[in-house]
């Protein structure tokens, strides 16, 4: 039996619905279970007529990690988990720049703060060890787990995903910063993983190189090419959700 130990709403929070956790889980939970699991999401892509009752959406935190929970929250439902990581950003701050908008309800997420100067196994310990944490609290489903990242936790999120194909479904690059030296990076975790990549004008062509890369070694990808990111924030959610929800549905990811 896993213990927590929650803490009254403090003021500062009465907005956002969320509470604090204390106490991460043992790194001994093992959490990948290999029963079925429902896929179908919890609403459409164009519903957005939320029911009033059903439990409020917030930010749950414990310890270096901050999760979002989807508005009207089912434990017993497999959702799809979405690891935004950040570097000098705060995960509390990530989370709040991107949920809602993104989707109020079909996804849980996490951020993750990885370390520049640590290595890639350093990293890759803190992420699969945070996965791990907020599985055994949430229900979440092993098939749909996608990192993500901006600027140069993007080139961190393309950078760790070669080492935990086994655990993630791909990536999400928003404005990566060394688009040059991400095909040499993961070269072996294109294989029936997904990438979706958004990037600014001026690197829309190694971009669109990355993506025929990407797809021509059995990938599959989808391209964003924006003006800027905080003048595109909204569209980039947008398109996301969309493209998450087909992949959630295809036969791939279930």
């Amino acid at each position: 039996m896993v213990l927590i130990q929650i803490k009254p709403i403090d003021s500062r929070d009465w907005m956002t619905g969320g509470h604090v956790i204390q106490d991460p889980f043992s790194e001994e939970y093992f959490w990948f279970d290999q029963s079925e699991f429902d896929s179908d999401p919890l609403d459409s892509l164009d519903s957005f007529d939320l029911d009033s009752g059903r439990d409020n959406w917030g930010w749950d935190e414990w310890g270096d990690l901050c999760v979002f929970r989807p508005h009207g929250y089912e434990h017993a439902y497999r959702y799809p988990l979405l690891v935004w990581i950040t570097l000098e950003e705060t995960p509390d701050q990530a989370l709040r720049d991107w949920f809602p908008d993104i989707s109020d309800r079909n996804y849980v997420a996490v951020g993750v703060q990885v370390r520049r100067f640590d290595s890639v196994a350093q990293n890759t310990d803190r992420l699969v060890t945070s996965i791990r944490e907020v599985a055994a609290l949430y229900g979440i489903h092993p098939s749909r787990i996608w990192i993500a990242g901006q600027g140069a936790a993007a080139d961190w999120a393309l950078r760790l995903l070669p080492s935990i194909t086994k655990l993630v479904q791909g990536v999400i690059a928003v404005a990566p910063q060394e688009i040059n030296a991400a095909g040499a990076q993961i070269t072996r975790a294109t294989p029936d993983r997904d990438l979706f990549l958004v990037s600014d004008r001026n690197d829309a062509g190694p971009c669109q190189a990355l993506l025929e890369f990407w797809k021509a070694e059995g990938g599959h990808g989808n391209g964003l090419t924006i003006d800027s990111v905080p003048a595109s924030r909204l569209e980039i959610c947008r398109t996301l959700n969309e493209w998450l929800m087909q992949r959630v549905c295809s036969p791939v990811a279930s």
